[in-house]
């Protein structure tokens, strides 16, 4: 990435949006910056839907999204930055409650890795097609905090949540061909034939109706929008508990060293 580039890119052609996540040297892991970026890229597309029809949410290079920069939530943590952390997840929500409110269906172009609060990025959009080098992994619990984003409301909602306790339980690594048995994903294709995939989707939403589509995402956030904002609530006192810990000083330490840890629950 040049460094003027924003780490979120927005290009509008015709009727649909493309968000791209723009930090492919790290895999597109987010820090303050980038999720305020997005959540501002989501709420400006919302409000202005006159000739919008879809919206495509993917990430630059190998990567969808690595989930949150540990190089940047280490030094949070060192610093006992309290209010840049809780700043973060707030603006999480901001980004999440665009993805279920913007009133066109919005696809998750999903390569590589989707981990932690990007796994939670795609499962918040309307539909995801994966690449098939795409894996998907609810991996807090190895670093000591708690799913955020949106994910204790939305990965349950999509494949039951015996199985959704599992892989919040064990962070167990989910390739795309289990992930579309489990109904994480809609579609799985080639890499290279990846756009093509979502250019089939984009040409199926714009030969439906337009006012049809928005009515029926305005009834389905509706019917979420209580239940979505109760498990946001709960994901930031969970979070923000998290962070105050020694296992997630210890959790992140280990992992940014790419060394063991051992977990004590303090």
């Amino acid at each position: 990435m040049k460094s003027h580039e924003s780490p979120v890119l927005v290009l509008r052609r015709d009727a649909v949006a493309t968000i791209t996540l723009n930090r492919p040297a790290k895999l597109n892991a987010f820090d303050g910056e980038m999720i305020r970026l997005l959540a501002e890229a989501l709420e400006e597309l919302s409000a202005d839907t006159s000739r919008l029809r879809a919206v495509i949410l993917t990430g630059a290079g190998s990567g969808f999204c690595a989930g949150a920069d540990l190089d940047f939530l280490l030094d949070l943590r060192r610093e006992t930055r309290r209010d840049k952390f809780q700043r973060l997840l707030e603006d999480g929500r901001r980004v999440v409650t665009s993805l279920f409110q913007i009133p066109v269906p919005v696809i998750a172009r999903v390569q590589g890795h989707a981990a932690g609060g990007g796994c939670s990025l795609a499962l918040a959009c309307d539909i995801r097609v994966a690449g098939r080098s795409a894996r998907f992994t609810q991996a807090f619990a190895k670093i000591g905090v708690h799913a955020d984003f949106g994910a204790t409301y939305t990965l349950p909602q999509l494949i039951g949540e015996p199985k959704a306790r599992e892989l919040f339980f064990t962070g167990e690594t989910v390739d795309a061909e289990t992930a579309l048995r489990l109904g994480l994903v809609n579609q799985v294709a080639e890499d290279s034939k990846l756009d093509a995939a979502v250019e089939s989707l984009l040409q199926t939403f714009q030969s439906r109706a337009p006012i049809s589509l928005q009515l029926i995402k305005k009834t389905l956030w509706e019917q979420s929008r209580e239940a979505l904002r109760e498990a946001l609530d709960r994901e930031m006192k969970a979070q923000m508990r998290c962070f105050e810990t020694e296992d997630f000083l210890k959790g992140l330490e280990a992992f940014v060293g790419k060394s063991k840890v051992a977990f004590e629950g303090r």
